[in-house]
Parts: structure tokens; C-alpha cells; sequence
């Protein structure tokens, strides 16, 4: 009975090690298009980025201001970094580029490099009031 358990353990313990090699492999890897994100600046204290944005509505059939709101995911080894910006955008056919503040969750900092930018802009049809979302999504390179 012990000679089986002494097995399974080190079964077990070869099956985690293989699977941590092969994580750390993989991670390490660069992502196609280094260097191909959107740039955001990092605070002195890594609180917060700011990145500017860029979103378009109509006001005929998107309503004359929308809700923009923008996240940052970023994986730093176990830890998930995520970050949340708001604010309003006026609706005017253009494509609006806008720089946003986007704070980090409180407890959590960024780290330099690279992380996915999530751009969400919620507006209301002024016919039906139904609210309308579109959301994309992009890489961001942060930089001190």
C-alpha cells in the first residue's frame, strides 16, 4: 500500500512539474504584432494609465451622448490587473478620440508591457429607448 501511494505521489508531482515547464514556455512567448497596441502612459505609482480612445455614434439613431467606458486586463503570473475608466461621449458622426484615466482596482498596480483593452460605448435609441452597446477590444503596450 505505501509503494503504491509513493507512485501516485510522484505521478502527481512529474504531471504538475511537466504542466508548470510547459506554462512557462508558453507564456513567454511574444504575442503576433509586438509592438502593434495602442500606447497608455503608467502614473509614477502604477495606480492608473492613461490611453487614448477612439469611439464614434450617431445622434439620429444613437441618441446625442453615449457612455464610454474602458477596461485593462493584465496578467502578472497568478494575479489578474484589471482597470476601469469612464466618461461621456457626444455623439456627432466623427470618429472622437478621447484620453482616459483608467485607475486600477484598488489593492492592484500595473506592471509594464502588455495587457487587452476592452472599449465599451453604451447609448440609447431615441426611438425606442432601448439602450444599444458596441464593444472592441485591442492589445495596450503600458509604458512608464
Amino acid at each position: 500500500m505505501k509503494e503504491r501511494f509513493k507512485t501516485t505521489a510522484l505521478k502527481r508531482a512529474m504531471v504538475v512539474a511537466a504542466v508548470l515547464a510547459m506554462s512557462g514556455t508558453a507564456l513567454a512567448k511574444k504575442p503576433a504584432g509586438v509592438g502593434g497596441g495602442v500606447p497608455a502612459d503608467l502614473s509614477d505609482d502604477r495606480t492608473s494609465a492613461t490611453v487614448t480612445v477612439s469611439a464614434q455614434c450617431d445622434p439620429v439613431t444613437q441618441g446625442a451622448s453615449g457612455a464610454l467606458s474602458v477596461h485593462i486586463f493584465q496578467s502578472v503570473g497568478r494575479l489578474i490587473n484589471i482597470g476601469i475608466g469612464s466618461s461621456t461621449l457626444i455623439c456627432n458622426n466623427t470618429s472622437t478620440a478621447q484620453s482616459m484615466v483608467v485607475n486600477a482596482i484598488p489593492g492592484l498596480a500595473f506592471q509594464p508591457g502588455p495587457a487587452t483593452l476592452i472599449v465599451k460605448l453604451t447609448t440609447v435609441d431615441p426611438l425606442t429607448l432601448l439602450p444599444t452597446v458596441s464593444e472592441t477590444g485591442s492589445r495596450v503596450d503600458l509604458h512608464p
